[in-house]
This record gives C-alpha cells, structure tokens and sequence, in this order.
C-alpha cells in the first residue's frame, strides 16, 4: 500500500468584528466561524471541497490557487502557536485524502 501524501498547513486564526476567521498561508483559502473550533472546521470542508474539485478536474490539488498575501504571513511570523490535537473536519470522499497537519497560531 502506498503512503499517503502529507500536507501540512499554517493557519492563522484571528477574530474580525463578531467572526472568528482562518487564514491558509500556503494557499490562500480562508473560513469563518463562530467559534475558533467553528472556523477551523469550515476550513477542513473548504479544503475537502478544493482536493475533491481539483480531483474531478484531473489536477493535483490547490494547483490553481495561489499562497496568501504576504501580510498574513508576517502575522503568522508574530503570532502564538496554539495546541491543536483535534484533526480538520473533512468530508467523507470515495478516494484517500492526504493526510493534513496544521501548524495553528492566534493572531497578536
């Protein structure tokens, strides 16, 4: 059986207003929620729904999306990395996700 690919991600939470909000540095993709817990589990449909259309388009996944705005990555650069043990909520696909790692921080 072959290994499966890992991706790891950096992500930047911060709060906008009321809205908890996630930042993907190395593919600018970003979710909200109520809640941090919330932000981070629409991030993990957001990425499902990219690998997932990236896949019927016969692409390697996030192949057309671009890194953040350097900005975020400054934030993250300044940022407090945060304890995160609970895996990203992905949805339930018919073929094998990469495994996905998350290196999380709160913005300053």
């Amino acid at each position: 059986m072959a290994e499966r690919e890992r991706l790891l991600l950096s992500v930047l939470l911060f709060i906008e207003g009321e809205t908890w909000v996630v930042q993907c540095l190395e593919y600018d993709i970003v979710a909200q929620g109520d809640s941090p817990r919330a932000a981070l589990e629409a991030l993990g449909w957001t990425i499902g729904a990219h690998i997932l259309l990236d896949k019927e388009k016969h692409r390697k996944p996030f192949s057309t999306l671009q890194p953040a705005p350097s900005s975020f990555r400054e934030k993250f650069a300044n940022a407090i990395p945060l304890s995160d043990p609970q895996a990203l909520t992905l949805p339930v696909l018919t073929f094998e996700l990469p495994v996905i790692e998350k290196d999380v921080r709160l913005a300053t």
